[in-house]
């Protein structure tokens, strides 16, 4: 049924792709074993429940009534031990047909990457709670390595959308304590003889606690209790540099173009104080210990639901992203193809400020939408450089400030003129390309909404023409 489903509300390109690529095959027979393992679950509830309505003695009802509360119990397990790693599934397969349509993207490259080490951790605490200790070495190896990853990952995927150049050097440092600590617990399980695994996984993964353990069994739990404490470590920084580098990126944005709404990475920064509040209630999970968590299917369903929405909305927000740095770029490139014509006094920031101010406001170019730098640049055959420092430090104010400002003095006199006009009127005739931009500039401005100073306008005016009569 899901695969049926897929194959046929998904385009051709996916259709082809999901019946002669070889990975398109792989992900078609796991779909099929899920829907059967689901299918097999699901079919022995409703059996159960429809033998309890029909069964007559009272020993049949208790028999499948024990049944049935197993069943679900096993149910509710299976959904919150494995919920954020199919969250991460969904998103990573999304990503992946995304880049197989849409072409190479950098940022969505990493995204990928971040998905599928979020999937392998969270495939990890499945293990883990679902107690199959014949894994549970190579799950705990995969889950610490994953753990120390995901973060740096993250703020590795940021990187891609906002800055210029590479800084394969920062990657490395960055995920240098994910390679030394997946390493170091790999090969601590390799050495450890099966008793000695078996000991620690059941005194410390389960028992949350180092009595008892010696050699290395004890070694493991320092290093596990290391890795700890690099994650907690990690997270502030993270946060931290993710949330200056979007700061940076807006920045570049105002100096570029008049309307940022599209292109703005404001759902990220949101991600990101997301982040810092999920990782405190992570630090806390990881001191008290997974093991609290295995004991109570409803203990572990807050974390559980908990991490899954924060997947599924970077999955939606990642997925969505659309401008990145790169598209910058290019727009900075067509406007340095342009031969500057001007002469070399016009260069000059006072001079080309009042080449800047007849074009825009004697002109009126502010009123086209979603107006650039670089149409400045082509207009006045200049240097982009040369505009950028006549307007951000000649005017002390950045490219989009300057412009929605000429706006919303424009959407002024519009409502002088007409008081009785829409406000969708006055914001397209003033040149925004939403009113969440009109609004957002109007109260920035005036500070007040567009709504409060048309109010504030019809009063004065009625109040002029009362004083006038009498």
């Amino acid at each position: 049924m899901v695969v049926c489903s897929f194959h046929f509300v998904r385009p051709a390109w996916i259709r082809n792709w999901w019946s002669t690529s070889s990975w398109g095959i792989s992900v078609k027979m796991f779909l099929l074993f899920l829907q059967k393992a689901v299918f097999k679950v699901g079919m022995k509830s409703l059996l159960i429940i429809i033998f309890v309505r029909m069964g007559n003695g009272k020993a049949l009802k208790k028999f499948h009534v024990s049944r049935k509360c197993s069943t679900f119990a096993a149910m509710k397990e299976m959904i919150f031990t494995s919920m954020p790693m199919f969250v991460c599934l969904f998103w990573s397969v999304m990503t992946a047909l995304s880049l197989v349509h849409e072409g190479f993207r950098r940022y969505n490259v990493r995204l990928l990457v971040f998905m599928v080490t979020a999937m392998m951790l969270y495939w990890g605490h499945c293990v883990f709670f679902n107690r199959e200790t014949d894994l549970v070495a190579v799950s705990d190896t995969i889950y610490c390595t994953c753990n120390l990853a995901v973060y740096p990952l993250y703020l590795i995927y940021i990187a891609s959308l906002t800055d210029r150049s590479a800084h394969r050097l920062w990657r490395i440092l960055l995920l240098l304590p994910t390679v030394l600590g997946g390493l170091v617990v790999g090969c601590l399980y390799g050495l450890m003889s099966g008793e000695e695994t078996l000991h620690f996984i059941e005194t410390y993964l389960y028992g949350n606690t180092c009595s008892g353990l010696t050699g290395l069994p004890l070694l493991q739990a320092y290093v596990h209790n290391a890795c700890k404490l690099v994650f907690a470590l990690q997270i502030p920084y993270v946060v931290w540099a993710g949330l200056r580098r979007i700061r940076q990126f807006d920045e570049v944005l105002n100096a570029v173009y008049a309307d940022t709404e599209q292109r703005t990475l404001h759902p990220m920064r949101i991600m990101l104080w997301l982040f810092l509040v999920t990782s405190a209630v992570s630090i806390l999970f990881n001191a008290i210990g997974r093991a609290l968590f295995a004991t109570s299917i409803w203990r572990l369903a807050v974390p559980s639901v908990l991490f899954s929405a924060l997947l599924f909305a970077i999955g939606y927000v990642g997925y969505r992203q659309r401008f990145s740095i790169l598209d910058v770029e290019q727009d900075e490139s067509r406007a340095d193809s342009v031969e500057p014509e001007a002469a070399e006094h016009d260069a000059e920031p006072s001079v080309l400020r009042q080449h800047i101010e007849q074009l825009v406001e004697g002109e009126q170019l502010y009123l086209r939408p979603d107006l650039k730098l670089m149409d400045l640049v082509v207009a006045l055959h200049s240097n982009r450089n040369y505009v950028y420092n006549a307007i951000n430090r000649e005017m002390g104010i950045s490219f989009s400030d300057y412009i929605n400002g000429l706006r919303v003095e424009h959407a002024c006199r519009l409502m002088h003129q007409n008081h009785d006009m829409l406000m969708q009127e006055v914001a397209e005739q003033s040149g925004f390309m939403s009113n969440a931009s009109f609004y957002r500039n109007f109260r920035r401005v005036k500070g007040c909404g567009p709504r409060e100073y048309l109010t504030t306008l019809t009063d004065t005016t009625q109040n002029h023409g009362t004083s006038l009569e009498q």
